[in-house]
């Protein structure tokens, strides 16, 4: 028995471009997935903290540099040194660990019942 608008043998409904969403998306369409590049959330969707509110605690960060990464953020020309994908990528895996800036941002009831 064949569904309504499948393909002839394919047992499922036939491709017809990208996804329905309420979602903006941007670039060419990849042929094999039917997704975007990248999409737009709209303001309620973007959860989270923006960088200046990561950065507001700049202490935390460079202990938890220190005693995580063991990187002395306070050590002259080393984030001349370094590119802002690198402190990026350190910084928010402070915020995937517990660490002092994890506690200072993400609210303590989260995944407790």
């Amino acid at each position: 028995m064949e569904c309504a608008g499948a393909t002839p043998g394919s047992g499922g409904p036939e491709p017809s471009g990208p996804p329905q969403s309420e979602y903006k998306g941007y670039g060419e369409v990849d042929p094999a997935s039917g997704l975007y590049p990248w999409y737009d959330f709209s303001e309620e969707e973007r959860s989270g903290y923006t960088w200046p509110d990561i950065i507001e605690h700049w202490d935390l960060i460079e202990a938890d540099m220190n005693e995580r990464y063991h990187v002395d953020l306070s050590e002259p020309g080393l984030l001349e040194r370094r590119t802002g994908r690198w402190l990026r990528v350190r910084i928010l895996g402070l915020l995937a660990v517990e660490s002092r800036l994890f506690a200072a941002l993400i609210p303590q009831e989260v995944g407790k019942p």
